[in-house]
């Protein structure tokens, strides 16, 4: 490409015949050249600034792939971040879940011996008190039997007594008559003797008797006393019965209230 100054230095050969005037020729690349520098001058300032932009462009375009390799870095980075603390987080919560497995598995597993022991020992504890309530049952049924023995003794007893009460003789009053007998035998003194003679009679007659009643009396005394006796030992038995019951009572409470529990 011509520079403005090949422009103004061309020169032209001239001929003699038919040639361009020389003056004419002399403005035109005169005036050509000025237009020429003029845009050579355009040119020049639109490549340096073509460079300068393209400098821009090649600036922008680094930087754009410093920032997509920044991108592209930061990206591979959580990338790789968030596949760790995914790998890191399954592996914390298989570990936690096998931890929490194992636990419970233990806790189950000792739940369930415990739970087994403590319902062999309620079983045993339930039948051995089964054992000792039929135990006191039948003692309990003995104790009512004799009780009931006992209450027929009692009646069998306090109707002897009755008897025996009926059967002792009462006091009466002497008749009017056996008095005035009595006092005649003092109005007539020569008759002492055989009045004597009869009230000796009567009253050894009163002491046989009076003897007899003595012995019915102290056999029934004795017989009473025995009775009393046996009573008092039945008396004892009851109370001794009334007791057992009311521990058997007091345990079938306890056994109720543990079987609930």
């Amino acid at each position: 490409m011509y520079k403005p100054a090949d422009i103004d230095n061309v020169t032209f050969k001239g001929s003699f015949m038919g040639g361009y005037n020389q003056e004419q020729v002399d403005n035109f690349l005169l005036s050509l050249s000025k237009d020429y520098e003029k845009l050579y001058n355009e040119n020049e300032d639109l490549k340096k600034k073509l460079t300068i932009l393209a400098q821009k462009v090649e600036e922008y375009r680094t930087q754009e792939t410093n920032i997509k390799n920044a991108v592209l870095y930061s990206q591979r980075i959580r990338d790789e971040a968030t596949v760790e603390a995914e790998a890191k987080s399954k592996e914390i919560i298989e570990a936690a879940e096998k931890v929490s497995k194992d636990l419970i598995d233990d806790v189950e597993e000792k739940a369930a011996k415990q739970r087994e022991e403590e319902e062999k020992r309620l079983a045993d504890f339930k039948a051995q008190n089964e054992k000792e309530i039929e135990k006191e049952k039948k003692a309990l049924d003995q104790i009512k039997k004799e009780v009931s023995d006992f209450k027929l003794k009692l009646q069998e007893l306090y109707k002897e007594h009755l008897k025996t009460i009926l059967s002792l003789p009462t006091y009466e009053e002497p008749k009017e008559e056996e008095k005035i007998f009595d006092e005649k035998p003092e109005e007539s003194k020569g008759v002492i003797l055989e009045p004597i003679e009869n009230e000796q009679v009567a009253e050894e007659t009163e002491e046989v008797e009076d003897n007899s009643n003595e012995n019915e009396e102290a056999e029934q005394e004795e017989a009473v006393e025995e009775k009393t006796t046996e009573a008092y030992i039945d008396k004892e038995k009851v109370r001794r019965a009334l007791d057992l019951q009311d521990t058997i009572e007091t345990e079938q409470v306890k056994i109720d209230f543990n079987i609930k529990d």
